[in-house]
């Protein structure tokens, strides 16, 4: 179980803003890799098939994308069978986020903070720091 945050850092509302600020320049992007049938993988673009991040059996996998911004991760591993959820620091990414999922027609839960309590999860991924297949697995297996 999570435990409540009672007090936020004085760094959160300045990443927030600065997110929502930025927004608007990620939603092409955003809107590429939601419509992108492999997913691919930082700045260099490394198809799935060649980086292997993602386990290959997702079906049931209950899964949280930390930092999601535009949601394309998630959707990516609804595509593959499992259940993700969202959470970003920003509303306005989230927005974008939601945008897609309407335009896509896949909706996944998204959230700008984490629920005071849930279930075990299968799997946690960010596309900030993407886990390799090992650290997924670790992830996986500890967090169950």
């Amino acid at each position: 179980m999570l435990a409540a945050v009672s007090q936020t850092a004085d760094h959160v509302p300045r990443n927030r803003s600065a997110w929502d600020r930025w927004a608007a320049g990620y939603a092409a992007a955003g809107a590429r890799n939601w419509a992108a049938a492999e997913p691919s993988w930082g700045i260099w673009d490394i198809p799935e098939a060649q980086a292997g991040v993602l386990p290959p059996d997702l079906n049931d996998r209950d899964s949280i994308e930390l930092g999601c911004g535009t949601g394309y991760v998630s959707a990516w591993l609804a595509r593959r069978g499992a259940r993700p959820a969202g959470l970003d620091n920003s509303a306005a990414q989230l927005a974008t986020a939601r945008a897609l999922q309407d335009q896509f027609g896949l909706r996944t839960p998204m959230a700008c903070r984490p629920p005071t309590a849930c279930g075990a999860l299968t799997s946690a991924c960010t596309a900030l720091n993407g886990p390799t297949m090992s650290q997924w697995n670790s992830i996986s297996a500890t967090a169950t």
